[in-house]
């Protein structure tokens, strides 16, 4: 039967920038077990999915009484394109709807989901993203990336 929303939350073993970070402790807990119980707390999903190739993020979607989606190799590797993942997800999730969220951000709350859910359906949105403003002073490989530095102003130092 198909869902109307159902949340996935993608946990890959072998993440390769830091490792096993969704199973990192925070709170007294680690992420996977933070984003669950605030995933069962957002009204209007329908169904909760761990799409994994994790063994402990099973164990995780079975102790709290989630459904999981054993991820096939090749979708877990470094091999598979951005295109072919997200493929796979909605080829293997059986929602007419999916919310897709990460464990990484732990301090999003049930309320964020709901008014999220809300706006998409009231705007009739084919998607919907998040974003946070950045003010910033950002840089990669030793150059600017949002401001020019011979405009920028100092930053204030405050002494005590």
């Amino acid at each position: 039967m198909q869902k109307n929303l159902t949340a996935v939350v993608t946990i890959r073993k072998g993440s390769e920038r830091v490792k096993n970070k969704n199973f990192k402790t925070f709170a007294g807990k680690n992420l996977l077990q933070h984003k669950i119980e605030v995933l069962k707390e957002v009204k209007g999903i329908d169904d909760i999915i761990i799409n994994t190739d994790s063994d402990e993020a099973i164990k995780t979607a079975k102790h709290y009484g989630v459904n999981f989606e054993r991820r096939e190799d090749y979708f877990a590797s470094s091999e598979c394109s951005n295109s072919e993942f997200w493929e796979n997800i909605g080829q293997n999730t059986k929602s007419k709807l999916i919310l897709f969220t990460q464990c990484t951000n732990p301090l999003i709350k049930s309320k964020v989901y709901e008014d999220i859910i809300e706006t998409f359906k009231k705007n009739k949105n084919d998607s919907i993203n998040s974003v946070s403003e950045v003010k910033e002073y950002l840089y990669l490989d030793n150059k600017p990336l949002n401001f020019n530095p011979s405009k920028a102003q100092a930053p204030k130092i405050y002494q005590t």
